[in-house]
């Protein structure tokens, strides 16, 4: 067999896994969210900021969809990044510059 390409189970909802060739320039994408390119990123991160808001307004945990997979939780966790920094330069600029 080449190493180039290998043999993958195919992660479906049934219990059946089938195997099938997967080119491994197509695995670094798929297994490593953080290679992907930024606007793929940042539309992820959008996406899941909606379906999250979604969830939450059906009364729904949003946990099990957030750690449902890699690219998800990476999404999430950048999220969080970013909304913090926000808060820490928002709450850092409303600060009184006469406190001590």
């Amino acid at each position: 067999m080449d190493d180039d390409l290998k043999l993958y189970p195919r992660n479906n909802m049934n219990d059946d896994l089938e195997l099938y060739p997967r080119n491994n320039m197509n695995d670094d994408l798929e297994l490593y969210p953080h290679k992907q390119p930024i606007e793929n990123i940042i539309i992820d991160i959008r996406n899941i900021f909606f379906q999250i808001l979604n969830l939450i307004e059906d009364k729904q945990n949003p946990i099990p969809f957030i750690y449902s997979s890699n690219k998800r939780q990476f999404s999430f966790s950048l999220f969080l990044i970013i909304f913090g920094t926000l808060l820490l330069l928002l709450s850092s600029l409303m600060k009184s510059p006469y406190e001590k």
